[in-house]
């Protein structure tokens, strides 16, 4: 019998690069910390999880 997934939950901790652990990115041998966005690069970033997440909920609205 086939199982329909009807919600999947993702959470994710985000923290300053300053206080990564030893187990955050770039630990694994991959070359160092992740890169820095410009203040341009992270308003675009921000206004696109913005509008993925109004997407969702109008989404949701509409059931």
């Amino acid at each position: 019998m086939p199982i329909q997934i009807q919600e999947l939950v993702i959470r994710a901790t985000v923290q300053d690069g300053a206080t990564m652990s030893s187990s955050g990115p770039g630990s694994d041998g991959s070359g160092g910390a992740p890169a820095a966005l410009s203040q341009a690069q992270y308003e675009q970033l921000l206004q696109d999880c913005v509008r993925q997440v109004l997407l969702v909920l109008a989404r949701e609205r509409e059931r």
